[in-house]
């Protein structure tokens, strides 16, 4: 398994599979915080998005990668595949949408891959913006490590527990840093990702990052992407086929 990193919170996950006949690539939230690289990617599986705020999902760069991707499946937070449905630039793949509300599940084409959605809620911003749906993602095929990538939410929902990998906004404009701590020590991820970091600068995040990975529980490591690469495809972690169980 391999994640690439195209700035902020779009993520590229790549199973190779036992050959090109079981590959599978996935798509996430490629938001207008990302490398405009990510609008050009193509032989992608599934293309999934969390939330509808535009850090997340950039409609200019969705439309291109929805045409650049005919096969592949869309999978949208149900609130985000309304918006989208309306808007000028996807409204015309609005056919190809799959609604992934909490407990949904999909299983794409002939893949054994399998995407399930939990969650539900944003992290509340303030009080008086009104709130919007989000969904954290876990990915699961046979043989793999499970990935779970949590969009804009600390909520250590169940399903969320002992993931092998797991993406985590290091900061956000909603979040504070004991929230992030105690979200990793009750998931306890074999190894977390820092993601959601375009709103930082270079000196601020690493302050994040110092404490999540000092703070968090003795059986995660918390691995950033590695040093002197930019998003892209040179941003990239990867991962052994798996030895064990999700949790």
């Amino acid at each position: 398994m391999e994640i690439t990193h195209f700035g902020h919170s779009a993520l590229l996950l790549t199973y190779a599979g036992e050959g090109r006949a079981d590959a599978y690539r996935v798509l996430f939230d490629p938001g207008n915080l990302s490398d405009p690289l990510v609008a050009g990617l193509e032989g992608l599986d599934a293309i999934a998005v969390s939330h509808q705020h535009p850090d997340h999902a950039h409609p200019p760069y969705l439309e291109k990668l929805f045409e650049n991707n005919p096969e592949a499946a869309i999978l949208l937070e149900p609130q985000t595949a309304t918006l989208l449905g309306e808007v000028d630039e996807t409204s015309r793949f609005r056919e190809r949408f799959t609604a992934l509300a909490p407990g949904g599940r999909a299983t794409v084409g002939n893949s054994h891959v399998t995407i399930r959605a939990a969650g539900g809620a944003h992290a509340t911003i303030h009080p008086a913006i009104p709130p919007v749906g989000n969904v954290a993602f876990i990915v699961e095929a046979p043989g793999e490590q499970t990935f779970a990538h949590t969009g804009d939410s600390l909520v250590p929902h169940p399903e969320l527990i002992g993931a092998h990998v797991l993406s985590f906004p290091v900061v956000a404009p909603w979040s504070k840093m004991q929230e992030t701590i105690d979200f990793l020590r009750i998931v306890k991820p074999d190894v977390a990702i820092p993601v959601h970091d375009g709103v930082a600068s270079a000196a601020g995040r690493a302050i994040y990052l110092k404490q999540s990975s000092a703070y968090s529980p003795d059986s995660c490591e918390v691995r950033d992407w590695p040093r002197g690469t930019e998003p892209g495809e040179g941003r990239v972690l990867s991962f052994p086929r798996s030895t064990r169980e999700a949790r």
